[in-house]
């Protein structure tokens, strides 16, 4: 539009004559608010710390500072092993759920006492900078004893669970991952795809 009007008079007014000079910086505009936006989200979070910085693992851990990667792999140690704790002493079965966009989702599956696959389900859905490994024993064995079966995951990047291969390689995948968290979308798609696999 810019560049098939007329040439500005001498007389118009001056934000037009410069919206016609400057008229290919104006094509930039939604781009670098795009890109600025999702910089200043990136910075933010990690200040906020969500559970997919929390838990990072992955190659682009290497990219943090030094303190911060040793704090984050000795949680991840600790969070490995309560999760197998937590699997033996509860007597849990590790699953791997696959999202629509190819996410590949850590998952811990409960059989209730008595209940068939497709009786009452109890999902849950972690917090912010939470994993499932974090929960009590009781959580599970509190539903399971009553006839209810159990299933925790953790969302894309969280712990166990990865993000979507972007042209076939994880660390573009994990680079460009937690670049848009948290990214809804991805999230209900995880939620999705938990309830989806008990259907």
């Amino acid at each position: 539009v810019i560049y098939a009007t007329p040439k500005p008079a001498p007389d118009s007014p001056q934000v037009w004559r410069m919206v016609k000079a400057y008229g290919s910086a104006f094509v930039w505009i939604p781009f670098l608010y795009r890109f600025f936006t999702g910089f200043l989200h990136w910075v933010l979070a990690l200040v906020i710390m969500p559970g997919s910085i929390l838990y990072m693992h992955g190659p682009a851990l290497k990219l943090l500072p030094k303190g911060l990667q040793e704090s984050i792999n000795e949680n991840n140690s600790a969070r490995a092993k309560r999760r197998e704790e937590l699997i033996a002493d509860t007597h849990g079965t590790p699953i791997l759920l696959l999202t629509p966009d190819g996410v590949e989702l850590d998952a811990v599956y409960w059989a209730g006492r008595g209940a068939s696959r497709d009786g009452p389900t109890i999902v849950r859905l972690n917090g912010n900078a939470e994993a499932f490994e974090l929960q009590d024993d009781i959580l599970p064995l509190m539903y399971c004893t009553k006839g209810i079966n159990v299933l925790l995951f953790n969302y894309r990047g969280v712990g166990g669970s990865g993000w979507a291969p972007v042209c076939g390689s994880d660390w573009i995948g994990h680079l460009l991952g937690l670049w848009s968290v948290p990214q809804a979308a991805g999230l209900q798609l995880d939620a999705w795809s938990a309830i989806d696999f008990l259907l």
